[in-house]
């Protein structure tokens, strides 16, 4: 739905008012989008110490520089952009990613809050290479330690995009994106980084989950547990 409800800061499983007659601060705090195109949200992610609410067509923002309660709480309509359903917001350092569909194909929204007088913007980071990410994002995960982000989408269980970009003095100089084929056929049902290793939750219909490890140190070749894995023999794009 459109609501969002938060606990007690006390209590967090309180989730009643305590009376019938005064709203009290520390009741449940509940929040309400009227807008037309607020559908049902689709995620919600802490960026910048203020909340972000994600809906199919736009983003609300609770702030975080006041304490929420009952009588103060609000949620701003932020900005209209579009993105898919199947994934959550991806906090990245500074950064907050939205993935988004074009046609067959996904594509990525770098959302940049700014100052409360100022507006919110979002810049596709797949401009340059619409296309190549095939299919809908369903499962990503990024690292702020090695600059990357890594995204699994509905077209195949086992091909990872990779997405690393460089910065210095706080100035993006490179960026790129690669793909790459794990030597396996289960499916990927979860990614996550440990540090510098990025752990995958696999499920395979012989054995059942397993959980496996890949180091992404920048070599040529990557341990997964006993097994060696490759990058696809392709030259990525260079943005």
């Amino acid at each position: 739905g459109s609501t969002l409800m938060m606990s007690n800061t006390e209590d967090l499983f309180q989730l009643f008012r305590k009376s019938a007659i005064q709203l009290l601060v520390s009741d449940r705090t509940e929040i309400s989008s009227v807008a037309a195109f607020a559908d049902t949200m689709t995620g919600l992610t802490i960026h910048n110490k203020n909340l972000i609410v994600n809906f199919p067509k736009s983003q609300y923002v609770v702030s975080g520089n006041v304490p929420i309660t009952p009588q103060t709480a609000t949620m701003s309509p932020s900005t209209t952009y579009e993105t898919s359903k199947k994934v959550t917001p991806l906090s990245h350092g500074n950064n907050l990613f939205l993935p988004f569909l074009q046609g067959k194909s996904s594509g990525i929204w770098d959302y940049t809050q700014r100052d409360e007088n100022d507006q919110n913007i979002a810049a596709p980071i797949t401009q340059l290479v619409e296309g190549y990410i095939r299919g809908e994002i369903d499962v990503w995960a990024s690292s702020t330690q090695l600059g990357m982000v890594v995204v699994k989408t509905t077209d195949s269980d086992n091909r990872l995009y990779i997405y690393e970009h460089y910065e210095y003095e706080g100035e993006q100089v490179q960026k790129a994106w690669s793909t790459w084929e794990l030597s396996t056929d289960d499916e990927i049902l979860w990614l996550g980084f440990d540090n510098t290793t990025l752990v995958i939750i696999t499920l395979s219909t012989a054995i059942g989950t397993m959980r496996k490890r890949i180091d992404m140190a920048p070599i040529d070749r990557i341990k997964l547990d006993n097994d060696y894995l490759e990058l696809i023999p392709q030259s990525p794009p260079i943005l």
